[in-house]
């Protein structure tokens, strides 16, 4: 979904019921079917207001659960999110400079808009895919089993076939090698 900045008028308050057809892009990030937990669309509320120069500062909050793939036992479950949002698009024209800049801390959570829209589909693609661990596992209450397939999460071995048991390093085919002398 893109916003034209003339069209913000000072202020506005987009609301997500997740049904929306500009979020297939990012439902098909997660394709899984069923799965352990309750998976749910994206939902929030966005708030976008302009600021001075022409920049636009967006804030708000984004709830959602996508069916992810258990780094443990792969199996499909659902991994609940919750994330405020609180960045800036700014204009292109600010990013032609040529000189070094000090940035503050502002200038860290700072999008540019693309032409004179803000794209939200990305901004909010962007935030999910952050807020997402590189590992999935939904661990019980003392945090010692996979509460899915009951395996203890302190076992390195994630997923895999029973019998692969072999740790060999990356580099042992190196070892094979004859180098000249």
């Amino acid at each position: 979904m893109r916003l034209a900045v003339a069209a913000i008028n000072g202020q506005i308050e987009v609301t997500i019921k997740g049904n929306e057809p500009w979020l297939e892009a990012l439902y098909r990030d997660f394709p899984l079917p069923g799965g352990t937990g309750e998976a749910a669309l994206l939902s929030g509320v966005l708030k976008l207001r302009v600021e001075e120069a022409g920049s636009v500062h967006v804030t708000g909050h984004l709830s959602y659960a996508p069916i992810v793939s258990c780094s443990r036992c792969d199996k499909a479950i659902a991994w609940p999110l919750a994330c405020d949002v609180d960045v800036r698009y700014l204009p292109e024209q600010i990013n032609d400079l040529e000189r070094e800049k000090n940035l503050s801390r502002n200038d860290l959570d700072a999008y540019f808009l693309d032409g004179d829209e803000v794209d939200l589909e990305q901004l909010i693609t962007d935030t999910v895919e952050l807020a997402l661990p590189s590992r999935f596992v939904l661990a019980d209450a003392k945090g010692e089993r996979c509460r899915v397939c009951a395996v203890s999460v302190a076992d390195g071995r994630v997923y895999g076939a029973a019998d692969d048991t072999s740790q060999s390093s990356p580099f042992a085919a190196l070892k094979g090698l004859k180098l000249k002398q």
